[in-house]
């Protein structure tokens, strides 16, 4: 599925609201009631006078605060890549999560979904239960 109609897909279930976000220093993961998302890649919260906080930062906290308080409203795209992910939230802050591997770059579900993930190769985004057998997941499968 192109990336724009998988968005458009995602964008139906908004508001999405927030119940953990977890972050180790390696993944972050985003869970909500019918919905979450996971990213081994760059990522960060940015809101109306900049950078909040980016994953690298030792003050990562203060981003991590917002993402846990927060409501996002839209899912879009913000790079011609169409695959890197920002996350607007209710009180104008973003997340935005940037593909920088060909290595499933960010997992998501939402209904309609159960498990998806991008495909920077050709810039789609593919339902796991519809993944090419030519194609290695990144959960081995």
């Amino acid at each position: 599925m192109k990336a724009s109609e998988a968005l458009q897909l995602w964008n139906q279930s908004t508001p999405l609201a927030v119940s953990k976000v977890e972050w180790d220093g390696t993944t972050l993961t985003i869970d909500g009631p019918g919905w979450g998302v996971s990213t081994l890649e760059t990522w960060r919260v940015t809101g109306s006078q900049g950078l909040v906080a980016g994953c690298f930062d030792d003050h990562v906290e203060k981003g991590l605060a917002i993402l846990r308080k927060a409501r996002f409203i839209a899912v879009e795209s913000f790079t011609p890549l169409d695959l890197d992910l920002r996350l607007r939230t209710d009180d104008g802050y973003f997340l935005e999560i940037f593909v920088a591997s060909s290595l499933e770059p960010w997992t998501a579900s939402f209904p309609g979904c159960a498990l998806c993930a991008a495909d920077p190769f050709d810039k789609t985004v593919v339902f796991v239960d519809q993944w090419p057998e030519n194609k290695v997941r990144h959960d081995g499968k």
